[in-house]
Order: C-alpha cells, then structure tokens, then sequence
C-alpha cells in the first residue's frame, strides 16, 4: 500500500500533525525506514515522535554513533543511522536484532537494508524534495506476511490518514 501526502518545506506543521497521528499508533516492535536525501527531515521525523512520546534526552542523528536509544515513560527507541555501514553484513554484526522485538525502531537510511526486513511489517516513509515549496512523503507498508495483524493494522491507519 503505498500513500502520497505533501507537506510544506518550511512549515513542519503539518509535519507534526502527521507524527502525531504516527505517535499515538505506534509500539515496541514497530520498524519505521525512513528514507530520502540529506537534510529533509529523517531525524527530524524522530524528534517529533520522541518528543510526542516524551522522550527527555535530545534526539540527535546517530550517524557517527550509528544507533542511539531513548527512553520513554511506556516505550524504548532504537534510532539507527545506515548511511555510513558498507553492507548488509556490516548492519548484522552490530547484533541490533535482538532489540527489535521490545523497542520501537527507526533506521535512517534504511532501503539499505530493506533486504534483511522482509519478515519485519515496517512503515517506510520517504522525504523527497518534489519542489522549494513542498516534500513528498511515501508510506508503504511490507512484510512476507500481509495477513498479519500488525500489517492490517498499518494498512488500515494509513488508509483512513491518508482518507
């Protein structure tokens, strides 16, 4: 299922909004890609969620660190960054799978691994600079197993936002 939305560039209202919706829906075991060039917003998307969920520390990106976790009142993060890792087997040996399962994930840059998610449901959400004015934002949600609960879950939350 794939969901188009445009959002200023400027104005990060809409943004919010957005995640907010994304906030109130989301829990340990959900995997967000998030995707799209330098600067248009991958961690910023983070913040906002963290914020939303009352994350106390400072979100930043983990691009050097490569992974960073959160805590909040109900719900661990994990926010990973794979734009520096070289390979699939590179994301592997950091051994993050087993935090998968009991934290909410965010991978920037994460169509670099979209091979080792096949048998997770995640929400892949794309920034992309369509003009000055504007971003354009995909979700599309997959999985081996489209008939899961969790997949229809996503399917049905993204439906009625984008509705």
């Amino acid at each position: 299922m794939k969901h188009e939305l445009y959002s200023p560039k400027k104005n990060h209202n809409l943004t919010k909004d957005l995640v907010k919706n994304f906030s109130q829906n989301v829990c340990a075991g959900d995997i967000f890609s998030l995707n799209g060039p330098l600067g248009v917003g991958k961690t910023q998307f983070v913040k906002y969620i963290g914020n939303d969920l009352h994350v106390k520390d400072y979100i930043t990106s983990p691009t050097y660190g490569l992974v960073h976790f959160y805590n909040t009142p109900n719900l661990n993060i994990m926010h990973v960054d794979a734009y520096r890792l070289e390979s699939q087997q590179e994301f592997c040996d950091l051994g993050l799978e087993e935090f998968f399962d009991n934290h909410l994930t965010f991978i920037e840059w994460g169509d670099k691994l979209e091979l080792l998610f096949d048998m997770f449901i995640h929400v892949q959400l794309k920034f992309d600079e369509m003009d000055e004015q504007n971003r354009l934002v995909d979700f599309t949600v997959k999985g081996i197993d489209m008939d899961s609960r969790k997949t229809k879950k996503w399917c049905h939350f993204i439906g009625n936002l984008m509705s």
